[in-house]
């Protein structure tokens, strides 16, 4: 699944669902639902701009013990892309 926002729009893709296009209010803040293996290391990154070299900054690095885990991004960066990795 891949989430997109801009121009108070989110963009959820999410496989063979489709795509969904919800409109958001101008100040909101966004929750990374995160459901991994419980302890294994993971980081959220986010990328305003996937044409750079280097285009993900690590937003968070934790090995939580309880999943799922919730991540609120409160930046107000009006267009970002979400991921999260494992080593």
């Amino acid at each position: 699944m891949n989430v997109f926002v801009t121009n108070q729009l989110l963009y959820v893709a999410n496989w063979d669902k489709g795509l969904a296009i919800i409109p958001s209010a101008l100040h909101f803040q966004f929750t990374v639902e995160v459901d991994a293996q419980p302890g294994a290391p993971f980081t959220i990154e986010s990328a305003t701009d996937l044409g750079l070299a280097q285009p993900w900054t690590p937003l968070l690095t934790t090995n939580s013990n309880r999943m799922p885990f919730w991540f609120t991004d409160r930046d107000p960066t009006p267009a970002k892309f979400y991921r999260v990795r494992q080593p």
